[in-house]
């Protein structure tokens, strides 16, 4: 059990709303800026453990997050919390009630409520049953009703317990589900829709076609019976194709040949209690007649062009519509295009300019001061045991030389002493044993002499110069020979670049980027700091571009605006006139990846399209009214933006009480229209 303050997944719980052995429902709201509370079913004692279950609910709630239709009660996200299923739907109000609430309460409502309950959720029924999703379960308890006349249809996870109350639920079932021979279908949906309908016209719940039509025969309207009658017929190829066509026959002339005063006695169920009349004396009706015209024609007369009806009515509705605006981001790529994620294709152009080779002098100038020359000395033989022996100077006719390091030597020994000349140059650079004979080792301290050792030069000294100046290769040097000669081959690739694409296709350029990128390949003999007098460089220019095509993006982004309003809109709204579609804007171009990053304003005008059906349904609730509640009818009609009336006849102007005198006029919307 979740407490108030508790998370399940990003939300919040913020009460629990009911609790029941098969699921709990809280009130939450989202943790990521949504102000809009939400509704969090949860099947606490479910488990969904194995691969197989946890499937099964995923792919049922995310076809049912698909739906998206006025009428429907839909599942905004869903999940498993520690295996236990939940779905996240709109939190309902305070004035929303189920149809099995209103119906304990209100046992038979209105006709116009009726008909307006069983219009909404049979149109959420048959866009369900286009996307390819059957309710199944479908019963009074699964239809929300709001205060404002909105009706929604809540559809049960098949593979979870339904927590709606199921007691009544065979009443609503088609025989073939009873039998089970199947467990649900569009014509099982279409018999549910039926018991519904037939509950909220009579009161009276249940299937039991015969016994209840024999008890309604004489109060309902001979075209609701048929249409009622077939929707519930034992075998399903007998019923209607679709629920469109039940809804259809259900809204043709349901008061035929009917008074209004009679229709309104079948719906309050008064009809078969009205008595006869008593006679009364003709005097008294010739003064009753009398005294009434007198009334008519005097106090009267503005109730009779009120509520008399008029001879003939034009209704002119102007739909609903919608001005749509959306930017759209369209990835353009060199593979193949994922039209799911709206990808389009494009070319990757490239070109490399043949090769420009230069020899130039180096600039740099150095010079390398004298060095001396340095060599090793092998000292053997001492008289005695030397230790840490510090630096000797031997000379070597006018040369000296001076070990660099102390050393030690043992009797019988023998060790390798680096040393090097004084004197700088190449007079230091001595020959090999050129030093052969005895040496003596001196006391640094007192200049004693300690010691005689056999020393010997078996390798030349050497390294020994004279100062000398240098000319060397600056990094300046390289890149001023190959500066200029990249402007001459980057203007020369990118003139041959804009030669290369179609017709059709123009190259990508964003405001911080230029269509086409060129990148330089410099090879060079010698590298900055090498001592010589000249070098050589060779440069190439490789350029590439992105070429796309304009329209194809455009064309794209129309699409997507369209199954964007087919979604979003439903099937009652249509496009009128043309959708316009900005010029692209490249975002973004990235040449290590080959993609174009294309923004595109789109824009088109949806109107909803009031059908015959619509008008039907409307004409049924206006029959008879006065010429103000029609109009308040009309202007909160679903899909009707504005309405006028006007009516021809001698003196009432109410809504006439017959379909063939009320006439249609639907004002046309205007679309958007490309210039020619």
């Amino acid at each position: 059990m979740l407490n108030p303050g508790n998370y399940l997944g990003k939300y919040r719980v913020l009460a629990c709303l009911s609790k029941t052995s098969i699921c709990s429902v809280y009130k939450a709201e989202s943790i990521y800026g949504s102000t809009e509370p939400v509704s969090i079913q949860l099947w606490e004692n479910i488990h969904l453990s194995n691969a197989e279950g946890r499937q099964a609910f995923l792919q049922e709630a995310q076809a049912l997050a698909q739906l998206q239709h006025s009428s429907i009660h839909a599942i905004l996200d869903y999940g498993l919390e520690q295996d236990m299923p939940y779905i996240i739907t709109p939190c309902p109000g305070l004035a929303v009630e189920t149809l099995r609430e209103r119906l304990n309460h209100q046992p038979s409502p209105g006709l116009r409520e009726a008909l307006n309950i069983i219009t909404q959720i049979g149109d959420a029924l048959a866009y369900a049953h286009r996307n390819r999703v059957v309710h199944g379960r479908l019963r009074p308890e699964h239809i929300l009703l709001t205060k404002q006349g909105e009706a929604l249809l809540n559809f049960p996870l098949p593979s979870l317990p339904d927590p709606a109350n199921p007691q009544q639920a065979n009443a609503y079932q088609a025989p073939e589900q009873l039998k089970g021979n199947i467990s649900k279908s569009k014509l099982s949906d279409q018999y549910a829709l039926a018991c519904i309908a037939r509950e909220i016209f009579t009161g009276q719940p249940g299937n039991k076609v015969g016994t209840l039509f024999a008890r309604t025969r004489r109060t309902l309207p001979t075209t609701v019976e048929q249409a009622l009658r077939r929707a519930t017929t034992q075998q399903p190829g007998d019923r209607y194709t679709d629920v469109e066509a039940f809804l259809q026959a259900l809204l043709t002339r349901p008061v035929e040949k009917m008074s209004p005063r009679i229709f309104s006695q079948w719906h309050s169920g008064h009809q078969r209690n009205a008595g006869i009349p008593r006679q009364r004396p003709l005097w008294l009706k010739v003064g009753a007649i009398i005294l009434l015209s007198a009334i008519l024609l005097g106090i009267a007369m503005p109730l009779i062009i009120i509520y008399v009806p008029a001879r003939a009515a034009t209704i002119s509705l102007t739909p609903l519509s919608q001005h749509q605006q959306t930017q759209y981001t369209i990835t353009a790529v060199t593979g193949t295009p994922n039209a799911s994620q709206h990808e389009v294709a494009h070319r990757s152009l490239s070109y490399t300019t043949p090769p420009i080779t230069k020899t130039v002098n180096a600039s740099g100038k150095g010079h390398q001061d004298a060095v001396s020359a340095t060599g090793t000395l092998i000292f053997s033989n001492p008289g005695q045991v030397l230790r840490q022996i510090t630096t000797q100077e031997i000379k070597y006719g006018d040369i000296n030389i001076v070990t660099d390091v102390p050393f030690d030597l043992d009797m019988g020994g023998t060790v390798s002493v680096p040393a090097h000349v004084v004197q700088k140059g190449p007079v230091g650079n001595i020959p090999a044993h050129a030093m052969d004979g005895m040496f003596d080792i001196v006391d640094i301290a007192t200049q004693q002499r300690i010691t005689t050792v056999y020393g010997t030069n078996p390798q030349p000294f050497s390294g020994g110069q004279d100062g000398y100046d240098y000319t060397f290769v600056q990094q300046e040097d390289i890149d001023n020979t190959v500066s200029p000669l990249r402007d001459q081959l980057t203007t020369q690739g990118t003139n041959e670049l804009k030669k290369m694409p179609k017709p059709n296709e123009i190259l990508a350029h964003s405001a911080t980027q230029s269509d086409i990128q060129c990148s330089p390949n410099v090879k060079t003999d010698h590298q900055a700091s090498d001592r010589v007098a000249e070098f050589t460089v060779t440069v190439t220019e490789t350029c590439q571009a992105e070429a796309y095509d304009p329209q194809q993006i455009q064309n794209t982004a129309i699409q997507w605006l369209k199954a964007d309003k087919a979604t979003q809109l439903g099937t009652h709204y249509r496009l009128i006139g043309d959708i316009m579609v900005t010029t692209p804007v490249i975002q973004q171009v990235d040449f290590s990846t080959h993609k174009i990053y294309i923004s595109v304003n789109t824009e088109g005008i949806w109107s909803f399209q009031l059908d015959k059906a619509q008008q039907s349904y409307i004409t049924h609730l206006i029959m008879g009214k006065p010429q103000a509640d029609a109009l308040k009818l009309l202007n909160s009609s679903i899909g009707v933006a504005k309405a006028s009336i006007s009516t021809t006849g001698f003196l009432g102007t109410a809504i006439p009480t017959t379909q063939e005198a009320i006439k249609f006029v639907i004002i046309n919307v205007s679309g958007l229209q490309h210039n020619p």
